[in-house]
């Protein structure tokens, strides 16, 4: 992990070390310009990877919040055997719990059941939950696009799993990755920002 000139860290993340990942490298210009060359082992389903850009945030209640929105543009350069999404992960107290936003999807399916459809940013997400773990999934794939963050955040706080008390730890973007059909690919971030008040 290092810091980048705008505020952010990029994280080569092969966090899953019994899944027994293959190789990957991350490199960027900044938080908003970044690569990764990722290869996985074929017919994989089981998250080895998250490469990402992340920016941390000391332990502010989410209800101080008046905004927090994000624009992406990604590729996946996805191939037959790609199994892996384009995701914002994002933490609340410290590691307790997860909220995650998917936009590009390849293969995965969220942990949890899926409870709802909102519209959350004038997009429209399949909403799964499990103890601890809340993940937005669009309805469609797209590689570029703006998320409200904060309206996922708010809808999670009407539901009464998240509350005004809750501390943001953490938000990041990148690719949880399965598999790449056993040969490198390329997972490019071109344009990123985050914004938040």
């Amino acid at each position: 992990m290092w810091n980048t000139s705008d505020g952010f860290d990029l994280y080569n993340n092969e966090w899953n070390s019994s899944g027994h990942p293959g190789p990957q490298r991350i490199c960027g210009n900044s938080g908003r310009d970044w690569q990764v060359t990722s290869t996985q082992r074929a017919g994989n389903t089981e998250v080895l990877t998250y490469p990402s850009v992340q920016r941390n945030y000391p332990n502010r209640a989410l209800s101080s919040f008046t905004s927090m929105t994000s624009s992406y543009a990604e590729n996946m350069n996805a191939v037959a055997g790609t199994d892996a999404e384009a995701a914002y992960d994002i933490w609340i107290n410290d590691l307790s719990k997860e909220v995650m936003f998917w936009v590009d999807n390849h293969g995965q399916t969220p942990a949890g059941s899926k409870v709802a459809t909102v519209t959350l940013g004038g997009l429209t997400w399949n909403y799964y939950e499990t103890s601890g773990y809340y993940a937005f999934v669009l309805n469609h794939n797209a590689t570029t696009g703006t998320v409200d963050l904060l309206a996922g955040i708010r809808y999670l706080m009407s539901r009464g799993v998240l509350s005004g008390n809750d501390k943001l730890w953490q938000v990041n973007f990148g690719f949880e990755v399965c598999s790449t059909a056993g040969s490198p690919e390329a997972f490019t971030v071109s344009n990123y920002t985050l914004a938040s008040s």
